[in-house]
């Protein structure tokens, strides 16, 4: 195939902030096109969707919240009908809803499927049942890419997926954008003195509590700042108060301006109980700043197995506290720590990288064996 090729993406929705969300935007900004056209397709519309730089004018709305619906069966065969009318050579799917509706449609309308696997899969992400039906998907599918190799394993394990047909393929961060720089606390509103900070879906899963929790461990004098937002925000801020730390504290919320406060972080952290590949890890390593995570998914993979942060095992209060403050006390190690990770992320963790090894491997499933 010496044409460009013609790649089709279908995810429930698209919005700037989240994770994979954000990572399908660096994709469309470095393909070559002259070598692949991406193509765009949400199960649903959102109020900031129209107004992001997305590939080929707007993406095809394909009006499903619900897939065993009426709108479901219609938004299969609008999908199969999209694929024939851009002539797509491949089609990629994301999220649980998508790798349902995507394979169905592109195996309706002759296209190879791709299916992304960006998670662990079992417990928190998919129940038993659900892991039943991606199994039966995965009789359809052409090839698979998981973002880490722990999530490679897990899909192996979990899925029975043939370890020849799946691609890792990690997550990318723009490292300018992300990159060390001068830091202005009074920008949000942060207390002077040492700052460890988290930015971070305010979920159980995420372990925030694990942080607020060895926080209260740590000197009165060390403060954290959380940016992010959830349902679990009430009883976080509770727990705060029960411990003590609430006055050493800052809630933060959604933060737009994520580069200009991670400068701002003397260290941070990710406390998770469970992960894929975390793009706030790779936010972190490209800021400079010096990291401390939990042992989970693709994130010792991310920190060079230790090379570039201190691991901790996930759930563990007083582990956390003694990673934290074992760099606080040690500022070479958390500065060699830190270039270490920002030579990491120019190294292996560009969007320029990704997207040429995305389009070397939609190539191979499009042309076949």
């Amino acid at each position: 195939m010496t044409r460009p090729l013609r790649a089709g993406f279908v995810i429930d929705t698209l919005a700037p902030g989240a994770g994979t969300e954000n990572q399908l935007l660096l994709l469309f900004s470095r393909f070559d096109r002259a070598r692949l056209i991406p193509h765009l397709a949400c199960l649903f519309d959102n109020p900031e969707l129209s107004a992001l730089p997305l590939p080929g004018g707007p993406p095809e709305i394909l009006n499903v919240r619900k897939l065993a619906s009426p709108a479901g069966w219609r938004g299969a065969r609008r999908l199969r009908e999209w694929c024939r009318e851009r002539r797509l050579d491949v089609l990629v799917t994301f999220f649980r809803d998508a790798n349902l509706l995507g394979t169905l449609a592109g195996r309706w309308a002759g296209v190879p499927v791709v299916s992304s696997r960006r998670n662990l899969g079992r417990g928190y992400w998919h129940t038993g049942w659900e892991l039943a039906k991606l199994r039966l998907l995965d009789r359809m599918t052409a090839g698979f890419v998981a973002n880490a190799e722990a999530i490679r394993d897990s899909t192996i394990e979990a899925e029975g997926v043939d370890p020849g047909r799946i691609r890792v393929i990690p997550n990318a961060v723009d490292a300018i954008r992300f990159r060390p720089g001068p830091a202005d606390r009074r920008r949000f509103s942060l207390s002077p003195g040492p700052l460890i900070g988290c930015v971070s879906n305010l979920r159980p899963i995420k372990g925030i509590d694990v942080l607020i929790r060895a926080v209260s461990l740590l000197p009165r004098d060390i403060r954290l700042a959380v940016a992010g937002d959830g349902g679990e925000r009430g009883k976080l801020e509770a727990l705060a108060r029960e411990l003590g730390v609430a006055e050493r504290t800052h809630w933060l919320g959604p933060v737009r301006e994520v580069p200009e406060l991670l400068r701002c972080f003397d260290l941070a952290v990710l406390p998770s109980r469970g992960e894929g590949f975390p793009n706030a890890v790779l936010e972190y390593l490209a800021t400079g700043v010096p990291v401390v995570a939990t042992a989970v998914g693709g994130v010792p993979e991310a920190l060079d197995r230790g090379g570039c942060g201190v691991l901790v095992p996930p759930g563990d209060p007083r582990a956390l506290a003694a990673g934290v403050a074992g760099l606080l006390d040690d500022p070479p190690r958390g500065a060699a720590l830190a270039r270490a990770g920002r030579k990491r992320v120019e190294a292996i963790y560009t969007p320029e990288t990704a997207a040429k090894r995305w389009e070397e491997y939609l190539r191979s499933v499009a042309e076949g064996p």
